[in-house]
């Protein structure tokens, strides 16, 4: 390591645990935010399908053969 502050050589421990430390909790966000993201999803899947089917196993629109 040529050129690297003294003050970057005396805290470097401490700035790669802080590293560390952010880019794990960033992972852990990433994985929390796709699981609600899919559960927001289904439910609102779920949700439009109970409105069109109105209680039915199948949608009216899909009834007649063409």
């Amino acid at each position: 390591m040529t050129n690297v502050p003294e003050k970057t050589k005396y805290y470097g421990g401490l700035l790669k645990d802080a590293e560390q430390i952010i880019e794990r909790s960033q992972q852990h966000a990433y994985v929390a935010i796709n699981t609600l993201m899919v559960e927001r999803n289904w439910l609102l899947g779920k949700r439009i399908a109970e409105e069109e089917l109105q209680g039915e196993d199948r949608a009216k629109y899909g009834a007649q053969l063409i």
